[in-house]
């Protein structure tokens, strides 16, 4: 019973806080004022390249700006990778294992169960195809590269099936091949 009235006040003390703002200064700047007013406009640019004087407004600006741009700029740089299971699944077992690999072209043409794992490939599958992988990661990238180059030559009938399933139109599988070539 303590513990619940314990956490019961923490949660109240976290809801009942006032959330942190980015305080600037100014928060009512009029932008369009300092936009037409040149003078003011060039004095702001020249304190956020650091050629020129920065007043207290302007450098708590540039330094928002700054983490503004580098938090983009990680959120750019980290891409959204597909969501798989495994991605450093032994293409090489599976790929020996007829009846693992049997199972696993079941599912994607929906001709048999899927199991978790297969699932989760299964689901990106168009997505993979309509993009060249560009969410793929690169051992997402060498699963696909090997999967697509043996499946061809070890289970030709599926792979027919599968190419028609996926890319039926074929307009898709050059450019996901180019994508993943040599992964």
């Amino acid at each position: 019973m303590k513990v619940f009235v314990i956490l019961s006040g923490i949660v109240a003390l976290a809801a009942a806080s006032k959330p942190d703002y980015y305080v600037t200064g100014n928060d009512h700047l009029d932008v369009d004022n300092v936009m037409h007013n040149r003078q003011t406009m060039i004095g702001y640019l020249n304190c956020f390249i650091d050629i020129g004087p920065c007043d207290q407004l302007a450098q708590s600006y540039k330094m928002f700006i700054t983490f503004s741009a580098l938090v983009a700029f990680v959120a750019a740089a980290h891409p959204n990778y597909f969501v798989t299971g495994n991605d450093h699944l032994d293409v090489d077992q599976i790929m020996g294992e007829p009846n693992i690999m049997t199972g696993y072209l079941n599912c994607f043409l929906d001709e048999g169960p899927c199991d978790a794992l297969a699932q989760s490939y299964k689901k990106n599958l168009p997505d993979a195809f309509r993009s060249a992988c560009s969410r793929c990661s690169d051992d997402q990238k060498h699963l696909v590269y090997r999967f697509l180059d043996d499946l061809p030559k070890d289970y030709p009938a599926q792979y027919i099936k599968f190419l028609k399933k996926y890319d039926p139109q074929k307009k898709y599988i050059d450019a996901l091949r180019k994508a993943v070539w040599n992964h």
